[in-house]
């Protein structure tokens, strides 16, 4: 019944899909009238278990529209930028296909409108608490059939794909309101990137994979805490390589890129496994982070540390003149 997307090297996850029908600001609801014209009218919504709702007047044409055919489209967009020097864009979207119906019972309103309340006005009394108020709404849901998501790749200014970018903000979707993860990634990345310039590594494999790597490095946190309840470094191992592969799959970088990536990713935790200069880099970079977040103040300590694990010049001279 639903269409497949004839460019699949675009369509988006489900977890990035879903990110982004949870996290969007305004959607597009699409209906169509007893006489046939579509009607496309964006308006605040909540998603929620498998459904999108939304508030509305008691009368007037998406009341109409929905009576004469409750079946409808929701489109959301996510970040967009016209690259003129390609002639194409940069976005995310996603299009659900369902059933809408009307929350009848005054609770199960309530909900809805709180549910709105914490997304758009998180602080503030719900006007709506109100019986009287709270029946002088339609609550509309709407049942998700299918649902799916596409993107366009960023570039920059030269016209190149933006991988960077692409990761960082994959990154922040994971992570979603996890600031402490995303502030430690972005870290990270700082230090891959000056030990990067300062070494004057200008292998292009290398500077890609010690970027995407630093960006991506901790991307199974999540994961591991859910399914293992532990944010160990094993468990983060073994879950971020199925995570990031995806988000590097739609960047339609090599295999053996992809393979490489996922592999430092696979073993950051693991010493024993670090066999080039990006390993290396990223070793390094997280440590910088590490010494700091977990508050490491000995001084002999920290000199232990980069004796035993630092090989760069550029990071062993971070290292000393940051904490020693």
């Amino acid at each position: 019944m639903f269409r497949k997307s004839n460019k699949p090297h675009k369509v988006l996850d489900d977890q990035a899909t879903l990110h982004l029908l949870k996290y969007s600001e305004v959607g597009v609801l699409g209906t169509v009238g007893e006489d046939g014209y579509p009607y496309a009218v964006p308006l605040n919504y909540v998603y929620y278990g498998n459904k999108v709702a939304f508030h509305c007047a008691n009368h007037g044409h998406k009341i109409d529209n929905l009576q004469y055919n409750s079946k409808v489209c929701f489109t959301v967009i996510g970040d967009h930028k016209i690259i003129p020097s390609n002639s194409t864009s940069a976005f995310t979207s996603a299009i659900v296909f369902g059933t809408a119906h009307y929350v009848e019972n005054l609770a199960d309103k309530k909900k809805v409108l709180d549910l709105l309340m914490d997304k758009y006005a998180p602080g503030y009394t719900n006007p709506c608490n109100d019986h009287a108020v709270a029946n002088g709404v339609t609550i509309v849901e709407i049942d998700i059939q299918h649902i799916s998501g596409k993107h366009g790749l960023p570039f920059n200014l030269n016209g190149e794909k933006d991988y960077k970018s692409i990761a960082i903000k994959d990154m922040k979707m994971i992570f979603g309101d996890d600031t402490r993860r995303i502030n430690h990634a972005l870290k990270v990345l700082s230090f891959s990137e000056e030990i990067l310039n300062s070494e004057n590594v200008t292998d292009q494999n290398i500077r890609t994979s010690s970027i995407l790597s630093a960006v991506l490095h901790d991307i199974g946190i999540h994961a591991a805490e859910q399914k293992h309840g532990s944010n160990s470094g094993k468990y983060q191992e073994i879950e971020g390589p199925g995570i990031a592969r995806p988000i590097l799959d739609r960047m339609e970088l090599p295999n053996e890129m992809i393979d490489r990536i996922c592999y430092i990713i696979g073993n950051h935790h693991t010493k024993a496994k670090n066999d080039g200069l990006d390993f290396q880099i990223l070793w390094e970079s997280d440590l910088l982070v590490n010494i700091e977040e977990e508050n490491i103040t000995n001084k002999e300590k920290i000199k232990e540390i980069i004796n035993k694990n630092f090989v760069t010049e550029t990071g062993k001279k971070i290292a000393a003149e940051k904490y020693l």
